[in-house]
């Protein structure tokens, strides 16, 4: 009986020292995943209706088809264009499930371009941009040339005016659309010329 009795005094003890108000349970976070095969076409939800005139940047499709209306290419694939040129054929649907595309392949020189060992968005479309980009960044060094050695005597460094591009520094460059920070390169190239780098 003492046994008992010690047992209920401790139990109402611990009792007595715990919190009677218990934690609200958690919410369940839910996600709501919708996929449509198709079977929502025609309707105000379907995956037409919400993608199908999607800016370019939300469609890599989309995307590839505007960069290479102006002959640039996406991803290191060729354009159309060239694929065409090449004896290939353009990129086309191959095979369709609901909003799901197999397309063809987007290389025409082998399986070495299509795993990308020899792909390149280097094209001439792409160099005429890099140059573009050269030659407003001279025009601004130009534009601004007072502010420049104004900040350089007081600070000890430029101020930046926009007037730094970097142009990647590839082989398949020419004169007017390479040099890094104004840097080329300098050594024996693939075609088996030697070119001066730059200072």
């Amino acid at each position: 009986m003492k046994t008992v009795a010690v047992l209920a005094l401790c139990l109402a003890a611990a009792e007595a020292f715990t919190s009677s108000v218990r934690a609200a349970p958690r919410a369940a976070k839910r996600v709501v995943v919708n996929e449509d095969f198709g079977l929502m076409s025609g309707t105000p939800v379907g995956f037409d209706d919400e993608h199908g005139e999607s800016p370019e940047v939300l469609s890599e499709i989309n995307l590839r088809n505007y960069l290479g209306d102006k002959g640039l290419r996406f991803k290191l694939t060729k354009t159309d264009a060239e694929l065409e040129a090449e004896g290939g054929e353009a990129v086309r649907p191959k095979m369709t499930l609901g909003p799901f595309q197999m397309f063809s392949p987007t290389f025409s020189n082998g399986i070495m371009e299509g795993l990308g060992f020899t792909a390149t968005s280097n094209n001439a479309a792409r160099r005429q941009e890099k140059a573009k980009a050269i030659a407003k960044t001279l025009a601004l060094k130009e534009k601004y040339a007072d502010v420049q050695k104004q900040w350089l005597s007081k600070y000890g460094y430029k101020r930046f005016v926009g007037d730094w591009f970097y142009a990647d520094q590839l082989s398949s460059d020419d004169e007017t659309s390479t040099g890094g920070f104004n840097m080329q390169k300098g050594g024996y190239y693939p075609d088996g010329t030697y070119k001066k780098g730059s200072k």
